[in-house]
């Protein structure tokens, strides 16, 4: 083969890894893009989540003090019937 010829198969060679390395570098551009996004969505759900847990920890305390109000009114409900019952 002439010189020619192996500077062209080269020249195509090399043309063809920087086409190679090309895409690979945009696949991984993309990728580490993809990467950020799924990183910036998965600490905004857990931002959320957290947000989430401290409002039922607060709606557990307030059902909590309802049930104690409640439990303390039937209690009561239940001694002015006694003592209606107790008085007849």
């Amino acid at each position: 083969m002439s010189q020619a010829t192996w500077t062209a198969l080269l020249g195509f060679l090399s043309a063809s890894v920087a086409g190679v390395l090309a895409i690979w570098k945009m696949n991984v551009a993309k990728t580490v893009s993809a990467d950020k996004d799924f990183i910036t969505m998965y600490n905004e759900l857990m931002k959320s989540n957290n947000k989430l847990i401290e409002q039922n920890a607060e709606l557990t305390a307030e059902l909590q003090k309802a049930h104690a109000s409640i439990e303390k009114l039937t209690q009561r409900i239940k001694e002015l019937e006694n003592k209606l019952e107790n008085e007849h």
